[in-house]
């Protein structure tokens, strides 16, 4: 008989065995799922070598050394640990799905040489400029050992540059915008809030930013951001998952036969565009959070389409461009030198918010930023799955004149579906462009 001496991995045992310790060691080496939180020490996974599934929440380990040796590991998931070490997964031979969040990685680099990995997402850590710049859109782009597009999600860069500039103060917090839009201030390690999973709070990060100029400290910082999210009712985060489901094309093939037929083409016309791409669908979780974001329900339309298929390259603040408009606007004949940036919820502002939202009743997808003179939106509360444009600058003038606003808001796509279908390429924030794989003028 064993017993176990770290009582997290005790416990955690106990719970997939059925039966406090000592366990005997045909047990130890059966288990293939286990769920550890709050270990010391890792150690002891060694007597659970036949371990397929593992998670590890809240530990406080540094480095992964004493999983290298699980070889049979499919699926690793670690959430909320001081993770700085990774080179000992370097090369692992079974690994096809990890994630490593919300912990202290600067080096990616050992992970890339992980020929079979086809999923991973890898937010919140203080990644090392090289990393985040050169390493991590190559490895983005890779394919798997059986030449299949990489699902690797990071976050936005935005949010990075939150997380690292706190590591380059000194502060040991990480930070992330999950699915892009739920903002999480973690310390990695053992809890010490009682009663939380891990230590963490909701908050922005911008005021990380001015904290971290400011030289605050690590535990200073988060009492204080903690307190603040407490005072203003804000919940606690207890929701990690991804609330967005990645895959390639042939994923998103499957996905488009749910949608209504006369989706289908379109959602089609946008794959075989952009064959090479990842792509992504969004789930109920999602669109919670993009509610709490906008402050408004999304609109159902909104929701049916993007559920199926919501477009590609997420997180990668790139604009996109529409070859043309299915419907008339004034600004249809400039699109060939407008290119959207999506921000879908976000009003920007109480003045806007005011004009888009109380007044128009609409729902903002994008924006032409360098103008504000042409922006897409969906309407709220009407079940029209239509996609609208119009000018900011439109919309004033018809106030300001006492026009109906409602006359300076243009119908240029039945849905989302068909909005996907009439982009022609995306721009990333470097300049690179990611064009349409069939020019628009061979398409019917």
């Amino acid at each position: 008989m064993i017993d176990l001496a770290d009582t997290a991995v005790a416990s955690a045992v106990a719970q997939a065995v059925g039966h406090p310790g000592p366990f005997t060691g045909p047990e130890l080496s059966g288990l293939t799922h286990l769920r550890v939180a709050h270990a010391h020490s890792l150690s002891e996974l060694k007597r659970c070598p036949g371990l397929t599934h593992l998670e590890l929440i809240g530990c406080a380990v540094r480095t992964l050394i004493d999983v290298a040796d699980l070889d049979q590991l499919v699926s690793l998931r670690v959430l909320g640990c001081p993770i700085e070490d990774v080179e000992p997964l370097a090369g692992h031979r079974s690994l096809t799905d990890l994630g490593i969040d919300f912990s202290f990685v600067q080096d990616i680099s050992p992970l890339t040489g992980i020929r079979q990995l086809r999923s991973g997402r890898f937010v919140g850590n203080p990644l090392a400029p090289s990393s985040w710049n050169e390493i991590r859109p190559a490895w983005q782009r890779s394919t798997d050992s059986e030449s299949r597009p990489r699902l690797l999600e990071f976050g936005p860069t935005e949010a990075w540059e939150v997380t690292r500039t706190m590591w380059e103060h000194g502060i040991g917090l990480s930070f992330a915008l999950l699915d892009g839009v739920r903002p999480v201030l973690v310390r990695p390690g053992l809890p010490r809030v009682p009663g939380l999973l891990i230590d963490s709070c909701q908050t922005v990060g911008a005021g990380l930013l001015v904290a971290a100029e400011q030289g605050e400290t690590t535990d200073a910082l988060f009492r204080r951001k903690f307190e603040f999210a407490a005072s203003k009712g804000r919940a606690v985060p207890t929701d990690f998952a991804s609330h967005r489901i990645f895959g390639d094309r042939h994923d998103a093939r499957e996905w488009v036969q749910t949608a209504p037929a006369d989706e289908r083409d379109w959602f089609t016309t946008f794959l075989d565009r952009f064959p090479g791409q990842v792509f992504f669908r969004e789930e109920v979780g999602h669109f919670a959070a993009l509610e709490g974001l906008a402050g408004v329900p999304v609109p159902a339309g909104l929701v049916a389409s993007r559920s199926v298929l919501a477009g590609t390259l997420a997180d990668q603040g790139a604009d996109f461009r529409l070859d043309r408009f299915a419907g008339n606007s004034p600004r249809g004949h400039t699109l060939a030198s407008v290119w959207f940036y999506p921000n879908p919820g976000v009003y920007s502002g109480p003045d806007r918010r005011r004009l888009f939202l109380g007044e128009a009743g609409l729902f903002p997808l994008a924006e032409w930023i360098e103008t504000g003179r042409s922006i897409l939106a969906a309407k709220i509360g009407t079940g029209d799955p239509a996609i609208y444009e119009f000018s900011e600058h439109d919309l004033n003038d018809a106030q300001f004149d006492g026009r109906p606003i409602g006359d300076s808001v243009y119908r240029v796509f039945s849905s989302h579906a068909e909005l996907l279908a009439h982009i022609s390429g995306y721009r990333l924030p470097d300049g690179a462009l990611v064009e349409s794989a069939k020019h628009p003028d061979q398409e019917g």
